[in-house]
């Protein structure tokens, strides 16, 4: 409690008690809510890369049983395997943003996407259609680029 609420009345010195617990309950609660915020984001960052990883994984068993098959089914062995490193770049995408893990950079997650667009058709224009970003960077939440990248990649 401040010195001079020492001197004031009762009433005075009883709310400046009363304000002084209030900021060291608001002070703690917010030194307690930052550390569960930068668990919750070391958890996001962990399950990001273990889901990459496991991506990566079926990818590669994609690739070896891709050595077997019969040469008319490579084309769709192929586009799953496209399809899985795009889901896999999704999971690579979170983690460029460090102060913020939840959050992408939305100009450069754009160009991502069309680069992955490109290679998921052959390297070529899609369909006479050129992929082109421009504008400010923007932040976008993480469970929204899945839902962008979800579509592009069907």
């Amino acid at each position: 409690m401040p010195r001079y609420a020492e001197r004031a009345p009762a009433e005075f010195a009883e709310l400046a008690r009363t304000l002084s617990q209030m900021a060291l309950t608001a002070r703690a609660r917010q030194r307690d809510l930052r550390a569960a915020l930068e668990q919750k984001n070391m958890l996001v960052r962990e399950i990001h890369h273990r889901v990459k990883n496991n991506l990566q994984i079926v990818s590669s068993l994609l690739s070896i049983q891709g050595r077997t098959i019969a040469p008319e089914l490579a084309p769709y062995f192929h586009e799953s395997m496209q399809r899985i490193r795009v889901l896999s770049r999704l999971h690579q995408q979170p983690q460029a943003s460090p102060h913020e893990p939840a959050t992408v950079q939305i100009t450069d997650y754009l160009r991502v996407l069309c680069d992955d667009l490109r290679q998921l058709h052959g390297g070529e224009t899609l369909d006479g259609v050129d992929c082109r970003v421009e504008g400010p960077d923007v932040q976008l939440e993480d469970r929204k680029s899945t839902r962008l990248n979800s579509s592009h990649s069907q």
